[in-house]
């Protein structure tokens, strides 16, 4: 067990588990028998030790969900809730596959984020490139060159040969400085809830892209509180699991918030909509599932259509982030090239 308190398993190899182990399991061969053959298969020698470790508490007598509690850092409450609820329903096999094409759903979202974002923030790294070199190797240049002719230079030249002397005299101080930020940072936010709480809440408020976020979150949400409904796990254990596998503090809150008040006698959509944190087409959802006893077909809707909205805000913000982000990089070039040339034109008055 010590071997998975510091290591937390890839999101791909728990994929990986979760297909395989469902086409076996559907295929007749037994849970443990099953598991021997995926350790032998498995090329991550972490995931095999795992592997290991639950097959002998399998055959110790304890269910597969009971033995993957043991492993917190590597399967959520929300995946041990949906396993535990197949083994008790008979249908483990269709559970198995419906977590999997859960969690390839999930990961074709991050895949789809980071390509929006991967070209924009290439060209932005190319700016930051080429705005060095200028500092370390150009702009003092000119400035030696200026300095010879002896006379005053305009104010944006100034600014700019004194920007390029601080930075190229104390650029190891500042990224050290900004170094022992992002660690500090990195720590705070993955030790401290009071933290990822108040980042959490930040994004949300950030225009458009706050409204992204919320979409992506309600996406994982809905589609996991659909799964684990329709396995047949209450909807209180649902809510919280659910919370927890959003990935944002702030729905995390509000699902146990929810939670409560169900178990005070509140609907659900009620309460969800009494948390002020689901839009209203989201909550009336909630109450269509509620009357017709379809809860687990509509949050399945809801992850459907918010997962839509992200890719459509992903489209756009690709569109616009790659002319914009070309337009700054045109822009800082140039406004470096017009403050180091602004002086030329006096300087050729002067040798005249």
């Amino acid at each position: 067990m010590s071997l998975f308190r510091h290591k937390q398993m890839g999101a791909r190899e728990i994929v990986w588990l979760l297909r395989q182990l469902a086409t076996l399991v559907s295929s007749g061969v037994p849970l443990v028998q099953a598991l021997a053959h995926l350790e032998r298969d498995c090329r991550n020698e972490t995931l095999a030790v795992l592997l290991s470790s639950v097959r002998a508490r399998l055959q110790t007598g304890q269910a597969l969900s009971e033995s993957m509690q043991h492993y917190p850092r590597v399967f959520d409450q929300g995946l041990i809730h949906a396993i535990a609820a197949g083994e008790l329903g008979g249908m483990l096999d269709d559970t198995l596959h419906r977590l999997a094409l859960e969690r390839e759903k999930r990961l074709r979202l991050q895949g789809r984020v980071r390509l929006a974002l991967m070209y924009p923030l290439s060209i932005l790294l190319m700016a930051g490139v080429m705005i060095a070199i200028m500092v370390s190797t150009v702009i003092p240049a000119f400035g030696t060159a200026f300095a010879e002719f002896g006379k005053p230079l305009p104010a944006a030249t100034r600014r700019v040969v004194s920007l390029a002397r601080f930075l190229t005299e104390s650029w190891a101080g500042l990224l050290a400085g900004l170094a022992l930020t992002i660690g500090v940072l990195r720590r705070g936010l993955s030790r401290y809830p009071g933290w990822q709480r108040a980042r959490d809440r930040w994004m949300l408020r950030l225009p458009w892209v706050g409204k992204v976020v919320m979409q992506a979150t309600l996406a994982r949400w809905a589609r996991l509180l659909s799964l684990l409904v329709s396995a047949g796990v209450p909807l209180t254990d649902a809510l919280d699991a659910a919370g927890t596998a959003a990935g944002n503090w702030v729905y995390r809150d509000a699902s146990r918030l929810v939670r409560q008040r169900i178990r005070g006698g509140m609907s659900l959509s009620e309460a969800m909509r009494v948390s002020g944190r689901f839009p209203g087409l989201v909550v009336q959802m909630a109450a269509v599932g509620e009357a017709s006893g379809a809860l687990g077909r509509m949050f399945e809707q809801v992850a459907v259509y918010n997962e839509e909205q992200v890719e459509q805000s992903l489209a756009m913000l690709a569109c616009l982030l790659e002319p914009l982000s070309l337009l700054l990089l045109g822009g800082l070039c140039g406004a470096l090239i017009w403050a180091l040339y602004l002086p030329v034109f006096e300087i050729g008055q002067v040798v005249t």
